[in-house]
């Protein structure tokens, strides 16, 4: 059975259906309780898609909301499961890895926005008609960004973004800045809670604050 067949016995049958036998290191190996590489499960009014026993999407039928997650693992497995379910659904989300010199980083880009949300694990949107629309709170960990430089160059011709100085752009009301090594820049709010503020220039704090 593949991943659209399973997704949609268990939307039907609202049940648990497992795909893709596979052996995991960590576990012995049982005969008669397998592991399974994907596993869609309903609980209540809630989707849950395991991948390796990690919970990396919810769909919350109930609120409209769908929760997304790389559980540690930012990988092209975990990148190419989220697209199958986002395209299963219709979502106008895809996500993508983004290699930088230091770091690999998951993003998230949602079609109508001219920015991205890195995953730091977690993101989670309302979806309304067809759309989506992040939400935020203390359960949530994604940060708005700017994958590199070409990305931030072509904003600004378009005129979605502004230059402050060579390292710190306005977009949105949001204050984006550039991260030391590293050719990504993220909103100030990201330093701040990798306690990384130090390296945020002073100029940046200031139009921050005249926004906020």
């Amino acid at each position: 059975m593949d991943l659209s067949k399973a997704l949609q016995k268990a939307l039907v049958q609202r049940t648990v259906v497992k795909v893709n036998r596979c052996y995991l290191p960590e576990h012995n190996y049982d005969r008669e309780n397998p592991c399974y590489r994907d596993i869609f499960e309903f609980d209540g009014n809630v989707l849950k898609y395991y991948v390796h026993r990690n919970l990396i999407f919810t769909y919350d039928f109930a609120d409209n909301v769908i929760s997304v997650s790389h559980c540690g693992y930012e990988t092209n497995l975990t990148r190419d499961r989220l697209n199958f379910i986002f395209n299963e659904f219709n979502l106008p989300i895809r996500a993508h890895l983004r290699l930088t010199t230091l770091n690999r980083y998951m993003l998230l880009h949602v079609y109508d926005l001219p920015y991205e949300f890195a995953l730091m694990p977690n993101a989670k949107f309302k979806v309304t008609n067809g759309s989506v629309k992040p939400i935020e709170d203390h359960t949530v960990r994604m940060y708005r960004c700017v994958p590199d430089r070409l990305t931030m160059k072509t904003l600004i011709e378009k005129g979605l973004a502004k230059k402050v100085t060579n390292s710190v752009y306005v977009m949105n009301d949001v204050v984006f800045v550039k991260k030391p090594h590293e050719n990504i820049y993220f909103e100030v709010k990201y330093f701040e809670d990798v306690g990384l503020l130090n390296y945020v220039p002073k100029k940046a704090l200031t139009v921050a604050k005249l926004i906020a």
